[in-house]
């Protein structure tokens, strides 16, 4: 037996940006516009403001109502404070961010359950050195040196229920994790999939941020389920055999690129 020298390189938090829909442009195109509008009136403020010092720094009269080209009307004040509105009310977050959310947190608990497994192997290190000197061992003298460090090391005591528990349960939250986040991260990069989750959220007029997406490895499915705002369930949707051919065992396991070296 020996332990595993871990190596393990995860790739960078996935994050891509999404491209604008109609109307998220829409709602940005009213903002641009009207806070032009105030800006512009501003700018012809300061022009003014400027001019009347000079005017009357040399003693000459303005017109009663020269201020009126710099006034923001209420006209202009209502259309800003409605597209600022509508835009601070409008929700930019789309499937893509979902799945790229998922992507990343799946990340994290694979890094989490690299991390658990690792403390698992520490607590086996004396078997790995047991199987080392046992390997060895010529003469009694050898095998009586075994002994002692079978004693003082702990290693008489043998591999109790929880090494034997931590470690094959780390085994397994790997391989969970490792799914997730290989399908996740792929599906986070899937214009089509991310596209047809949008449609779907805008055919049942729900949001997309109140819709919830899984995965059933077993069966090859990536389903969303939608939500109302108050949380009553609306639909659901499924991509079924979503995920490519699994990778094969054999193969994990015979990958020298990969932990096991």
């Amino acid at each position: 037996m020996r332990l595993v020298t871990l190596a393990v390189c995860l790739s960078a938090s996935v994050a891509h940006s999404a491209n604008l829909d109609a109307s998220d442009q829409t709602v940005i195109n009213n903002v641009t516009t009207t806070s032009g509008v105030i800006d512009n009136q501003v700018t012809t403020g300061n022009y003014f403001v400027a001019g009347a010092v000079s005017a009357a720094d040399n003693n000459l009269f303005i017109a009663n109502d020269a201020y009126q080209q710099a006034l923001i009307t209420d006209a202009q004040q209502d259309a800003y404070n409605q597209a600022i509105q509508a835009f601070v009310d409008h929700s930019f977050y789309a499937a893509q961010d979902q799945l790229e959310a998922l992507a990343n947190q799946a990340k994290v608990n694979l890094e989490s359950s690299v991390d658990q497994y690792a403390e698992a192997t520490v607590a086996l290190r004396t078997v790995t050195t047991i199987n080392t000197m046992a390997s060895s061992v010529s003469n009694t003298v050898e095998a009586e040196a075994l002994q002692d460090y079978a004693v003082s090391s702990g290693a008489a005591d043998g591999v109790t229920d929880t090494m034997q528990d931590n470690y094959n349960n780390s085994l397994a939250a790997v391989n969970k994790n490792a799914q997730e986040f290989a399908a996740y991260s792929s599906a986070a990069v899937d214009s089509h999939l991310a596209d047809h989750m949008d449609q779907f959220a805008d055919q049942y007029g729900v949001e997309i941020e109140n819709s919830y997406t899984s995965l059933d490895v077993v069966n090859s499915y990536i389903t969303t389920t939608y939500y109302s705002s108050t949380g009553a369930y609306v639909a659901g949707m499924s991509h079924s055999l979503y995920f490519t051919t699994p990778y094969q065992t054999e193969n994990v396991y015979s990958d020298g690129e990969g932990i096991y070296q």
